[in-house]
């Protein structure tokens, strides 16, 4: 809060965005000698998610209650266990339950922001990611129930089934999907996975004409206040 007590978002949303981003990077890669270490860069991403949420107790309270288990599961789970055990799917669905939290946390974040700053569009595109974060996982999920729901030009179907695809490739297809580009190198086949990415497509869309719309208005607001004050 500053002095006026204008609800300014703060700089760890920008240590948020810092850590959405290496996460994707660290996704995006091969990872078959890296996926050892997602467990912890998805850690790093949940509590960067708390700090963000730790503005109001009882966000935090939320945050922390969701964070715990996710964590603790991840001690005995991993993404790169295929096929995924019980144990697997309630890490994946606890994973999905958190980045969901954290998205409407920041969205919240940035609604109740009075004016936008650096921060608020670090806030904006951390919300873009972790849209296609979620999609992602929920992807995962899809081709884990019934294998086969996509086909890539690019990958052979025996790497289809294997955890680097799963993370690197339909992470990759969800940035893809939630922007609306469409290559047509991975393709969702089956009615699930269709669904998810005809959803996406649109939620990505209305995402960009409301919010960013929003973040503009809010700008010049915020100037011809400026201006008003001047004069």
């Amino acid at each position: 809060m500053e002095k006026n007590n204008q609800r300014v978002i703060g700089r760890q949303m920008s240590y948020l965005l810092v850590a959405v981003i290496i996460l994707m990077t660290y996704i995006l890669q091969q990872l078959e000698n890296q996926i050892a270490a997602m467990d912890i860069v998805f850690a790093i991403v949940i509590l960067a998610a708390i700090y963000v949420a730790g503005s109001e107790r009882r966000w935090l309270t939320i945050a922390i209650i969701i964070a715990i288990p996710t964590l603790a599961i991840s001690l005995f789970s991993s993404i790169s266990d295929w096929p995924p055990d019980t144990i697997g799917y309630l890490y994946l669905g606890l994973l999905i339950a958190f980045i969901t939290f954290a998205t409407i946390a920041v969205i919240r974040e940035i609604l109740l922001a009075d004016r936008v700053t650096v921060h608020t569009i670090s806030g904006a595109m951390v919300v873009y990611l972790l849209i296609a974060l979620v999609w992602a996982l929920l992807y995962v999920v899809a081709e884990s129930r019934q294998p086969g729901s996509f086909s890539s030009t690019q990958v052979s179907a025996p790497e289809i089934g294997k955890a680097s695809f799963l993370l690197s490739d339909l992470t990759y297809f969800s940035l893809i999907t939630v922007t609306s580009v469409g290559y047509g190198d991975i393709i969702p086949v089956s009615d699930t996975a269709r669904s998810l990415a005809s959803l996406e497509a649109v939620f990505g869309q209305v995402f960009l004409a409301v919010l960013v719309a929003w973040l503009v208005g809010k700008y010049l607001s915020h100037s011809e206040q400026k201006e008003s004050v001047r004069e």
